[in-house]
């Protein structure tokens, strides 16, 4: 191409494969509903055995792009093979133009805009491609693309693994929320341990605690590992508990305690406290010249989890692992990327190194975690019946979610014809719509104190959970990070004292039941009477304290990662337009994503 203005025709080619549902066997499907808005980010796929009528297939990597209401922003790049809806656009590059490049110059606000310039209908615009083909861009060599792309691509990657991570932390914390009140763990096994009868209704899950508890013995204390020789005068070395200290590493170890990776703070919250097949385990643990992300003496297991850096270490990483292999140690080496994805398939392939005595129950969802002592005392060693939830731990209670709560409030809509209300407003307000997010850190909408005053809409502190009570959402249950008010098609519970994640997590695993009692064909909806008259079982005080507090870390990694992403998205919609544009040239774009530590080789 000459050196002149890229337009969008000449760059790209819609991919019109069409096919029908039956031809598709059974493919991933991606449908509107599946891309979020505005956020380049696909929530969910279904199945092409669950669709009808005509489909378009994709492939991995090609840009989708919804033409249905585009001024939605509904853009992403596939991550897979599939079909999906022919309301949305597939689209590949052509002319030697960067893929990359192409799918952050559809996802441009302004591209998006000119889309709708040249739509066609009123109430559902669909966008049409001879009039996109005609949208401009300045003239990118392909190195300039190819860093284009890599620039705002590292944004991506940085808030995709953030995502990987929440929904790593919500799995950590909804197993724990089961283990204590629904399945109760810790009841069974002081039951166990003190010979008192058990339910029979209880019988398959105490099988399994009575094997957790056969397997959770103390480990012996490590031994001194020989060590890797040096000839060098300079480096000397004291015995010590973990080893032999060579000089400075001890200091090392403690900075890589202070300054994990996001992955490594997650693996360590999996393996503490004998979580994984009750066997101990202890962090940045040193062999010789080296210090392992995680080691289990009992097993001889040594775990490391990788970030992109390693690939340039590749050398380096082998006569480590040669090191500690030539010691007796089984080395098990991850990517940081692979365990965010899949960390149940990862502590499964850590499951099955194990000898065969250690290895028949892996931890999280199948129940491995030991409690220590400390905290399994805090709770009772027998079981009472009661009419309404069955068997539950002697001398707890069922009762009402609203009795954990120090109100339950509807909100309210400021009058939409006072512009006062609305102009200017600073004071968060939610939607019902918005409560299908798990964690609320931010609003979309805003108002005045003159639209709050002359409302019925209310303050919500930070920390309590709502609801929805109509629409599309109705059920749905949200935590709120962060002070706002809601329109009255939002439930707010405000909790008591260490009650704040408990009555999240106890609303949040009832929410079919919740969705089921909504009524209304128009418009579906439940009541607030419904919500705050959910029953729950209501432990010891002292039990849900110890709870907020395992509960903390976790949900407050959770929410720094939502408003991680919040202010990484808000940067690359900034350089978006800026780079398109060549208002801001590459380098200085390098060097702020550089200065925010997160250009993508880093990852």
């Amino acid at each position: 191409m000459e050196n002149k203005p890229f337009t969008f025709g000449e760059c790209a080619t819609e991919v019109r494969d069409k096919v029908q549902p039956e031809g598709a066997n059974g493919a991933r499907y991606i449908g509107l509903e599946h891309i979020e808005q505005g956020t380049l980010h696909l929530n969910g796929f279904g199945s092409a055995n669950d669709v009808s009528s005509t489909k378009s297939k994709f492939s991995k990597g090609d840009i989708l792009f919804g033409k249905l209401r585009p001024y939605f922003r509904k853009v992403v790049r596939a991550p897979f093979d599939g079909v999906c809806s022919t309301d949305i656009w597939v689209v590949r590059s052509t002319n030697g133009i960067d893929q990359g490049f192409l799918y952050y110059w559809m996802a441009s606000q302004e591209f998006v805009d000119f889309s709708m310039q040249g739509s066609e209908g009123t109430k559902m615009p669909r966008a049409k491609w001879n009039h996109v083909s005609r949208h401009q861009v300045p003239f990118f060599t392909e190195d300039e693309q190819r860093a284009i792309a890599h620039i705002l691509g590292s944004l991506d990657d940085k808030i995709e693994l953030n995502r990987r991570m929440n929904e790593t932390l919500e799995a950590m914390a909804q197993a724990l929320f089961k283990s204590w009140f629904i399945d109760f763990d810790p009841v069974l096994d002081n039951a166990i341990l003190s010979g008192n009868p058990i339910p029979d209704e209880l019988d398959e899950r105490a099988e399994i605690r009575r094997a957790i508890l056969a397997q959770n013995q103390p480990s012996p204390p490590a031994p001194l590992p020989e060590v890797e020789g040096s000839n060098d005068s300079h480096v000397q070395r004291v015995q010590y508990r973990g080893g032999f200290e060579f000089s400075g590493l001890l200091e090392t170890a403690r900075e890589l305690r202070q300054k994990q990776t996001p992955a490594e703070e997650i693996m360590w919250a999996l393996l503490r406290n004998r979580k994984l097949m009750g066997l101990k385990f202890r962090r940045q643990h040193q062999f010789g010249e080296y210090i392992a992300d995680f080691y289990c003496h009992e097993a001889k297991l040594v775990i490391e989890l990788d970030g992109k850096i390693h690939e340039q270490k590749i050398a380096k990483d082998k006569k480590r692992d040669a090191y500690m292999q030539a010691i007796g140690l089984t080395v098990l080496r991850f990517a940081n990327e692979d365990f965010l994805s899949d960390p149940e398939a990862i502590l499964n392939k850590i499951a099955n190194a194990l000898p065969d005595e250690k290895s028949s129950s892996p931890s999280g969802r199948g129940g491995g975690e030991g409690l220590p002592d400390h905290i399994r005392q805090l709770f009772p060693a027998e079981f009472e019946h009661t009419g309404e939830m069955g068997w539950i731990p002697m001398g707890w209670k069922v009762g009402p979610i609203s009795k954990l709560c120090e109100k339950v409030q509807n909100g309210g809509t400021p009058n939409r014809s006072k512009s006062e209300y609305w102009d200017d407003g600073i004071i968060p307000w939610l939607t019902s719509g918005e409560v299908r997010q798990t964690i609320v850190v931010r609003t979309e909408n805003f108002i005045s104190e003159a639209g709050l005053k002359n409302s019925s809409a209310k303050w919500l502190p930070f920390g309590a959970t709502v609801v929805a009570l109509y629409g599309a959402t109705a059920g749905q249950v949200a935590l709120v990070a962060s002070e706002m008010t809601t329109n009255q098609a939002v439930c707010g519970l405000i909790p008591k004292e260490n009650y704040t994640f408990f009555n999240y997590l106890a609303l949040e695993r009832g929410v079919s039941s919740l969705a089921n009692q909504a009524r209304g064909s128009a418009q579906q909806n439940i009541s607030k009477g419904i919500v705050e008259d959910t029953k729950v079982v209501i432990p010891a005080g002292v039990i849900t304290e110890k709870f907020e507090t395992e509960c903390q870390p976790i949900f407050s990694k959770w929410i720094h990662n939502l408003s991680a992403d919040l202010a990484l998205s808000r940067t690359r919609n900034t350089l978006l337009p800026q780079l398109l544009s060549g208002e801001m040239r590459i380098p200085e774009a390098e060097k702020l994503v550089e200065e925010i530590g997160i250009m993508r080789d880093e990852l």
